[in-house]
């Protein structure tokens, strides 16, 4: 990003002299030109939240910051300087947002957000939805319904012309490969099956489960069948992993099948490093999450194929399934099996963050998932806390704030280890 014009009066008095009038970056100049190490991190986690925003930082949006701040002098800190400059970057990347929900109104407006926050051209995948469901209408003659309103890729019902029931799934820009490829190797297996795909068009066609209710539904009625239901799910989805499907699992390649999970811990170390200083939580509960992710990855007791992403909202019922459930969108990551079962101790959202006796909840499912799954109890705590703290460190990515039950659970983990 380089700053011109009325970028230089932002900075007033901040921005060196010696640089004036050069094409220079302008957030390596001040880094150079600040000698404290904390202001050094608070810069190095405005290029962070920059570029997970995606934000075009012309002259014409930083408008938006001139109409609300009035200007800045030297009197008033480097630090309220970034702090501020933090405020009015969300404030104008929810503007933003709202000028693109308006412009597709057919479009859930969770999903537009998720794709604005996530895609830097997610103007343009918008405006690439239509065109690729007239396509998959035409390939598989389709009718189809309105959209699903919670995912991260475009997803909806539809009726194929014989009046089968799918899901049509279309990742704009491209599918996730991994997920296609876990989805291949379950093949219907204690997941929806796949019918048709045309990964390079990022569209698939997928099995629909019916009823397909989610297990979120029999949670606030039985929440140990509900957590048997799990047991069951996983006992069914954990498998060897195809050797040909593994990847070393760098981070930013995690995302190929099959990669593995050890890159957590500097996943973590990322965000104490950009986005810490916020201290949104508490820091010792991270640190600690930091230590014991790297116990729990020093000691796996077997791997195998993780769905990744497995929550009440991602098992379903289905009349085909043996078990009655059947799960969708899996991850296609592998690792120890600990830390499928960890996501279960904050979901559902919010009904976990209602529960008056939390701890109480917390070890009714861990005693039950143990004597189910034959896994170590404490464990499995451990597991479901490094997971809570790194729920809560993706949302602050995603969001720019706290959601607040997978703290609160996290903070209660703690204590019961």
């Amino acid at each position: 990003m380089i700053f011109t014009g009325p970028a230089t009066v932002l900075l007033g008095d901040y921005f060196c002299v010696y640089y004036a009038g050069k094409d220079v970056d302008d957030w390596t100049v001040v880094k150079a030109f600040v000698d404290d190490q904390a202001l050094r991190r608070t810069f190095d986690a405005a290029e962070e939240i920059e570029s997970w925003l995606h934000l075009d930082l012309s002259d014409e949006a930083f408008e938006v910051f001139y109409e609300s701040a009035g200007g800045y002098g030297p009197e008033e800190g480097l630090r309220d300087f970034l702090r501020d400059v933090r405020i009015f970057l969300l404030t104008y990347a929810d503007k933003k947002i709202a000028r693109v929900q308006a412009e597709h109104p057919h479009l859930p407006p969770g999903y537009v957000r998720a794709v604005m926050m996530t895609a830097s051209n997610g103007e343009a995948r918008l405006r690439a939805i239509p065109e690729l469901l007239d396509s998959a209408r035409t390939r598989w003659s389709l009718t189809i319904g309105p959209p699903y309103p919670l995912t991260s890729d475009y997803l909806v019902p539809a009726t194929t012309a014989d009046g089968d029931a799918v899901v049509l799934r279309l990742g704009v820009g491209g599918l996730d490969r991994s997920a296609v490829a876990a989805l291949r190797v379950y093949a219907g297996d204690g997941t929806v099956r796949v019918l048709d795909e045309s990964v390079d068009e990022g569209m698939i066609l997928l099995e629909r489960a019916v009823p397909g209710r989610t297990l979120s539904e029999l949670v606030d009625n039985d929440d140990a069948m509900a957590t048997d239901v799990v047991a069951t799910v996983l006992e069914t989805l954990w498998r060897e992993v195809p050797a040909d499907q593994v990847t070393s699992g760098e981070l930013g390649a995690w995302r190929r099948p099959f990669s593995r999970i050890d890159t957590l811990g500097v996943e973590i170390d990322s965000y104490l490093r950009n986005l810490g200083y916020r201290r949104l939580l508490p820091t010792t509960l991270v640190t600690d999450a930091r230590r014991v992710v790297d116990e729990l990855l020093d000691s796996v007791p077997r791997r195998v194929l993780l769905h990744g992403d497995l929550h009440h909202d991602n098992i379903v019922s289905s009349d085909r399934s043996p078990t009655g459930w059947l799960a969708i969108d899996p991850n296609g990551r592998h690792g120890d099996p600990g830390y499928d079962v960890a996501a279960m101790f904050f979901n559902p959202m919010p009904w976990v963050g209602q529960v008056t006796d939390l701890e109480g909840l917390l070890r009714s499912r861990s005693g039950q998932l143990a004597a189910r799954l034959a896994m170590d109890e404490e464990r499995i705590k451990a597991w479901a806390f490094v997971k809570a703290v790194l729920a809560e460190i993706w949302f602050i990515e995603d969001t720019g704030t706290t959601h607040g039950v997978p703290l609160r659970v996290a903070t209660t983990l703690r204590r019961m280890l």
